[in-house]
């Protein structure tokens, strides 16, 4: 819409676009009605809300200091957006007015490379940024007060680009990057989903993978394939955790996994078809157990939690609080010895290691 016609229109600015369809443009409000295919963004200001004023304020790919709330599908599709300002043109260092983005706001905005978000942001929808296939870097920003608490489901879904999360403790103070800050105590459903990066673009663009994260000690759940078919190479979750999803690591690039806390269920398809899974640890009172041993607080492993998984030891003589093991749960693994228990009677009709040469 980059040469349209703003004007008024019962109390509203509206923007008659090439197409010759109009579209109203709230002040202090940004929604979407049509498709935005243009590359750039225009916002308009009035000091009232009620009334416009005479004075259009025009910002280039940025959003003025009255914006309160960034609405569903707000730039849906913007293809073309390679940047855009979520802090004040007024002033870069602050923007104490921006606390909603609401869901799939930014979603295919494939050129979108890198985004700040301000620290009051506190209301995130769903798949705010699905498909944007070219964004490698996002900042949240925070304050003593004020940091952000939870990854919204399928924020980052497809983002095939991610490399660098970047999370502060305080206005200050930047943690490492893609280490989590310990306000952060939810990663919802699908949230880094479908991230591992396509080695065609790799080649093409020298970009890393997004194969590390250390978690917020706080992090007490992690939903549904939260990081299903993601580069993550290896992890370790912290004691805090409670809430596992399912499939969780299905498909994804993990080759070492490293449980803090005592869980006592293994999820459905946690690790399946992660062909790079090796190494396995659990902690026991305090001490680490051995490779691939399983703990004796371990109650059930769910169905296909291992399949198709590069497991080639497992050790459940430990295991003795092991009451259910699912179907499929290690079926066409790499497994090549199994030491377990004569004590153990959990395995009449099991079909858990079909597929296992």
């Amino acid at each position: 819409y980059e040469d349209g016609v703003l004007g008024t229109l019962d109390d509203y600015y509206f923007f008659t676009a090439l197409d010759g369809n109009r579209y109203k443009v709230y002040p202090g409000y940004v929604n979407q009605s049509g498709n935005n295919t243009g590359d750039k963004i225009f916002f308009t200001q009035d000091d009232t809300y009620v009334k416009p004023s005479t004075i259009i304020k025009v910002i280039e790919n940025a959003i003025p200091a009255e914006i309160t709330v960034i609405d569903d599908y707000a730039f849906y599709g913007c293809a073309n957006l390679e940047n855009f300002n979520l802090y004040s043109a007024d002033d870069s260092s602050s923007n104490e007015t921006l606390t909603k983005i609401g869901n799939y706001a930014f979603a295919g905005c494939s050129s979108l490379t890198e985004i700040t978000i301000p620290y009051r942001v506190s209301d995130y929808g769903d798949y705010i940024f699905l498909d944007a296939t070219s964004l490698s870097k996002v900042t949240f920003n925070a304050t003593d007060i004020f940091n952000v608490e939870e990854i919204a489901k399928g924020m980052f879904k497809n983002c095939i680009r991610l490399h660098d999360i970047q999370f502060y403790s305080d206005s200050e103070t930047p943690l490492a990057i893609n280490t989590f800050a310990d306000t952060v105590v939810k990663i919802g459903e699908e949230a880094f989903m479908n991230t591992k990066a396509d080695p065609s673009v790799l080649v093409e663009t020298s970009d890393t993978k997004l194969h590390d994260f250390v978690f917020s000690n706080n992090l007490t759940t992690i939903a549904s394939h939260a990081f299903k078919n993601s580069d993550l190479e290896e992890v370790t979750l912290p004691a805090s955790l409670t809430t596992i999803g399912v499939e969780l690591f299905e498909g994804s690039a993990i080759q070492t996994i490293t449980f803090n806390g005592t869980i006592t269920a293994i999820p459905n398809g946690l690790f399946k078809d992660a062909e790079s899974l090796a190494n396995i640890y659990f902690y026991d009172n305090g001490t680490m157990l051995g490779r691939n041993e399983l703990p004796a607080y371990l109650e059930t492993i769910g169905s296909e939690a291992f399949y198709n998984t590069g497991l080639t030891t497992l050790d459940l003589s430990s295991a003795t609080g092991l009451i259910s093991i699912g179907d499929y749960s290690f079926a066409y693994s790499d497994l090549v010895t199994i030491t377990i228990s004569t004590k153990q009677c959990i395995w009449k009709g099991c079909i858990c290691f079909i597929g296992v040469n």
